[in-house]
């Protein structure tokens, strides 16, 4: 991935430093686990551990009520003027805090393409990554946790917030996540355990 050259970086998280959390099975949505919850400095990631970074497509145009029920429609909603500067600001945290070599996946729609714009002009478009997409096509597309490497997804809910769900928690829930959110998982293996590392959850609001 090339990213977008940007001028300007931020040197850390804007809302403090990025949240470390190591997943418990079964132990619900992890922003409630305050007391698990501790902060880092920086990123400590092992070149063996895959990162997957979730990032919900920025806020879009409505549909007309006549067309609110054509998937062809709604998969060709645009960003909104607001969704766009939202997307901006996600983007320019992630690029200070990701690798050169990032790859980034997008689903097939216009507001998750345009999303992704904001950060590279090469988002590979997947799509298993469409609207409505279940968890196990969306892991198995991004091929976690095999790949050591750094992968961006733009997508929707409900399945990022599924796919955050399983992979921490061990089963899918219906977990919030914002429009142009982004959650930053790690899977890895420390003494022959695997394990999924919460990293980072970013709130566009605060960026």
């Amino acid at each position: 991935m090339e990213l977008a050259p940007r001028p300007d970086t931020l040197a850390g998280c804007p809302t403090g430093s990025p949240i470390s959390f190591t997943a418990i099975r079964g132990a619900g949505h992890p922003l409630a686990l305050a007391g698990r919850l501790h902060h880092t400095r920086s990123f400590t990631i092992a070149t063996s551990d895959m990162n997957l970074i979730l990032w919900r497509h920025a806020e879009a145009e409505d549909l007309p009520d006549a067309l609110s029920l054509s998937r062809h429609a709604d998969m060709q909603r645009p960003l909104t003027r607001r969704g766009r500067k939202q997307a901006e600001a996600s983007a320019k945290w992630l690029r200070a805090h990701l690798p050169s070599d990032t790859r980034v996946l997008c689903s097939p729609s216009v507001r998750t393409r345009e999303t992704a714009a904001a950060l590279t002009g090469d988002a590979q478009i997947v799509e298993a990554l469409a609207p409505g997409a279940d968890v196990s096509s969306v892991l198995a597309a991004v091929q976690w946790p095999e790949r050591t490497e750094h992968v961006v997804v733009v997508g929707h809910q409900p399945w990022i917030g599924r796919v955050a769900s399983l992979l921490l928690a061990g089963s899918e829930m219906d977990w919030s996540v914002r429009k142009a959110g982004i959650w930053w998982l790690t899977g890895r293996t420390r003494e022959s355990e695997a394990q999924t590392v919460l990293r980072a959850v970013i709130n566009p609001e605060f960026l």
